[in-house]
């Protein structure tokens, strides 16, 4: 009887509740009918021009943009200063929403445009002050440089203003661009330093946390400068250190399960960035010329961070000049490439670019000790804005060695010394590539060159290669981590003389490769230092693949190389894996023994067993790492044991090979029980997927899909701006350098004067708009490893760039009426 009246009130409330529901969506449907509105005229903004003449004030003489099929464009100008305009103008173009990120990636200013989830990043990198460098940088500029860089912003201003309305991203987030100065160049390369470097000095520190809370002996072994594969160039190796005879103290009860099983701790996924590259004589050619072959790794996105084009200008009375290759929006400069004579390849050296000091706070404010005595440190504020919240007033503290880090475990002041802070570290003298005309041309302007320390290899059309180091780099205060900064004299910086950069230049027989290790001994990597070189798996695969080729070898024999998914370094582990399944009678075991037997030795999409033995070992290196480590990771359970220690697998694979009772990872009976155990986690953790363990391939793991910046703020606006998932061979382990959000972001293979038969790959497009046919035109040639020509096609498009005498670009000034955007549509003052 009571329960009567008790649901009278509850129908009211759903009826309320439904009422309010047809309400909201109503209003929803409105709003979404608005920005549907708003977003189509957004979605439409800043189209490209791909036909026409545009006036381009500042341009010497006319020049012509072709573009091909999949939207690649050949520029053709009267110089070179006439050639960087018109890559300014298809960089402004096409990219300038990338360019702009680039910037104030450096500067710390995408919170500007991105918001409050962005801040963050900005904050931390206001320590650097990289806007106030690249000002200075530009301050003191020589005048050929400054003239590049003037007539590359007056081209981007050109291609921003023809466009007629913003780049489509800046419409989306009602953000009107800002103009592109010359100095802004310089923070794009300073966003490298960020992206190639340690800017946090984590190495230093990490390292100095093994040293201060692990015995010696035990430190020594997990931090050896030997490698399980050594591929140095000059043929040297290092002994390995003893195994400790003590086990650390303090070491964690049991293995870090959770996360191992989460996923959330791979070792091998690469920490800053890797790469690839080969050269090799023209001994081994059918005509001579010498052949580089690049392949850089980098984090995967749309647009890719490259953009690839051809330069054409005179060169003497009868001759021309071809430039072709990859260029860095933002930057007027071929960065890998060939200039028709010599072709040239980077790789990240990780030389050792930083040094982490210890402070000693002296005895008046605001003052720390050296061995000259006190000095006072500078503060400086930087605000940073924040679009849609709150800006935030961050303090930089600067000392004569350079800002100050966050405080260390212990409270200790830490200040970075980092190359890129020097007085002319992103200078430009990188352009003088395109002038040389053989190695020993180009081996002294790479030692000579500003920038992130990048191991170059180079190839000339008289069949001779080479490899040094490029970049400034510092000679280091000190092989202690940290240095103590009382015994440091405050001094000005020590940069290593171009003639004492480590150089190579074998001839016409040589053979060179290079893959993120470490290429010489002795007073070579001494100049050098160790800034987390990687264990020379990749290299020495690379260095035998490149022995056996046949002669002559060709383009597409080097392609093959560095599309090679061989795991052959994980063979041990397959077979650890397969005789511990063999020992089971489990019968989900004996299933997983099929697949581990069978696994391929391939990093393939369709191999489960490659999966499994991935896992297995990823499982066993945390368990044992974290029990070596012991009081550093009970101190800091996230400790990245990966960053600090990248060559792990020589003390791991030591310890598992031999196997000593005192170094049983904490919580295991023996290492048999650690393999079993860490066996049934990797088949239990791939079973439970809804394809069960037969469907648990590695493709599945290694699906790549690249996205958007925006894409994460605008999700109902991912089915345009992003690429389609697909899944793909390789990883870490091996040449063909693949994992969901990070891989080969260009590959190219070319023979100096044989440009016509070069290759080239590339994620994405040309284009960065998603309404154009450019924007992920050429992408499954990357996904697929097809052969594809480094040339770009036959024109298709032509714009022609006709001199105006103006001085800036003016709003409204393109002419035409075959532009994509309409005339009428409206100019964007740059002005």
């Amino acid at each position: 009887m009571n329960a009567a009246p008790s649901k009278r009130p509850r129908r009211r409330w759903w009826r309320l509740l439904g009422r309010a529901a047809a309400a909201a969506l109503v209003l929803l449907l409105l709003v979404s009918a608005v920005a549907v509105i708003w977003g189509s005229r957004a979605w439409r903004s800043g189209l490209p021009r791909l036909e026409g003449a545009v006036s381009a004030p500042g341009l010497k003489a006319p020049a012509t943009i072709d573009r091909d099929a999949i939207g690649v464009p050949a520029i053709r100008a009267a110089s070179r200063l006439d050639a960087a305009y018109a890559t300014g103008f298809v960089h402004a173009q096409d990219r300038f929403f990338q360019m702009d990120l680039l910037r104030r990636r450096a500067a710390g200013e995408i919170a500007e445009v991105l918001g409050p989830p962005v801040a963050w990043v900005d904050v931390a990198v206001r320590r650097h002050r990289f806007a106030a460098r690249a000002e200075r940088q530009w301050e003191r500029a020589p005048v050929e440089e400054r003239r590049l860089l003037e007539a590359y912003a007056a081209g981007v201003a050109a291609g921003l203003d023809d466009l007629g309305t913003p780049p489509f991203e800046h419409a989306l987030l009602g953000v009107e661009p800002r103009p592109w100065r010359p100095a802004d160049s310089y923070l794009v390369v300073f966003a490298m330093y960020l992206d190639l470097d340690d800017a946090e000095g984590w190495l230093d520190r990490g390292r100095g946390r093994i040293r201060s809370l692990l015995a010696e002996p035990l430190a020594d072994f997990l931090l050896a400068a030997g490698e399980v594969d050594s591929a140095a160039l000059d043929g040297s190796r290092f002994p390995e250190p003893p195994l400790p005879g003590t086990a650390p103290p303090g070491v964690r009860p049991e293995a870090e399960s959770e996360a191992a099983d989460a996923g959330m701790r791979d070792l091998e996924v690469a920490q800053r960035a890797a790469s690839n590259a080969l050269a090799l004589g023209g001994s081994h050619t059918a005509d001579g010329r010498a052949l580089l072959a690049a392949d850089v790794h980098l984090a995967l996105g749309l647009p890719n961070i490259w953009y690839r084009l051809a330069l054409h200008w005179p060169d003497g009375p009868d001759g021309e000049r071809r430039l072709v290759g990859a260029t860095l929006p933002g930057l007027p400069l071929v960065v890998v490439g060939s200039n028709g004579r010599l072709a040239w390849g980077v790789t990240n050296a990780y030389a050792d670019t930083t040094d982490v000091v210890r402070l000693e706070p002296g005895n008046e404010p605001d003052s720390y000790l050296t061995s000259r005595g006190p000095q006072r440190w500078r503060r400086v504020v930087e605000t940073v804005r924040v679009r849609g919240g709150r800006d935030r007033e961050v303090e930089v503290i600067e000392t004569s060695w350079g800002p100050l880090l966050d405080a260390g475990p212990e409270g200790d002041l830490l200040a970075l010394r980092w190359d890129a802070h020097a007085p002319g570290a992103a200078g430009l003298d990188w352009r003088r590539l395109e002038e040389a005309d053989d190695v020993s041309a180009g081996l002294a302007v790479a030692a000579a060159a500003a920038g992130p320390a990048l191991n170059m290899l180079l190839a000339d059309a008289a069949g001779a290669v080479g490899w040094t180091v490029a970049g400034r780099l510092e000679s280091r205060a000190s092989a202690e981590v940290p240095v103590d900064g009382a015994q440091l004299a405050p001094a000005a910086w020590n940069f290593l003389p171009p003639l004492r950069k480590p150089r190579l230049a074998p001839g016409p027989d040589g053979r060179l490769w290079s893959a993120n290790h470490r290429h010489l001994s002795g007073e070579g990597l001494a100049s050098l230092g160790d800034g987390g070189y990687s264990s020379g798996t990749r290299a020495a695969q690379l260095r035998d693949g490149l022995r056996a080729l046949p002669s002559p070898a060709g383009e597409q024999d080097l392609l093959a190389l560095m599309l090679d998914d061989r795991a052959w370094r994980l063979d041990r582990w397959q077979a650890l894996l397969a005789d511990t399944l063999a020992a089971s009678d489990d019968p989900a075991l004996a299933a997983a023994h099929r697949h581990v037997v069978d696994w391929g030795g391939r990093a393939a999409i369709d191999s489960v067993g490659y999966r499994l033995v991935r896992n297995f070992r990823r499982r066993i290196a945390i368990e044992v790492l974290d029990s070596l480590l012991g009081p550093v990771v009970a101190e800091d359970p996230g400790f990245p044991s990966g960053g600090v220690i990248p060559r792990h697998e020589l003390p791991l694979w030591r310890v598992i090979s031999e196997r000593p009772e005192h170094l049983v990872p904490a919580g295991r009976e023996s290492w048999e029980a650690l393999f079993e155990g860490t066996a049934r986690a990797a088949v239990d953790e791939l079973s439970r997927g809804p394809q069960g363990l037969d469907g648990a391939t590695w493709g599945r793991r290694n699906t790549v899909q690249l996205r958007h910046p925006l894409s994460q703020f605008l999700p109902p606006a991912r089915r345009w701006l992003d690429l389609p998932p697909r899944q793909l061979p390789g990883d870490s382990f091996v040449p063909r350098v693949q994992h969901p959000t990070f891989g080969s972001s260009l590959r190219i293979v070319v023979a100096p004067g044989r440009e016509e038969r070069g290759l080239f790959h590339m994620p994405g497009g040309a284009g960065g708009h998603p309404a154009t046919a450019s924007y992920g035109a050429g992408h499954e040639t990357w996904e697929l490893g097809l052969p594809t020509p480094l040339l770009p096609g036959p024109a298709v498009h032509r714009i022609e760039l006709i001199p105006d005498p103006a001085e800036s670009p003016r709003p409204g000034a393109a002419s035409g009426s075959d532009s994509n955007t309409p005339a009428s549509a409206g100019a964007v003052s740059i002005n």
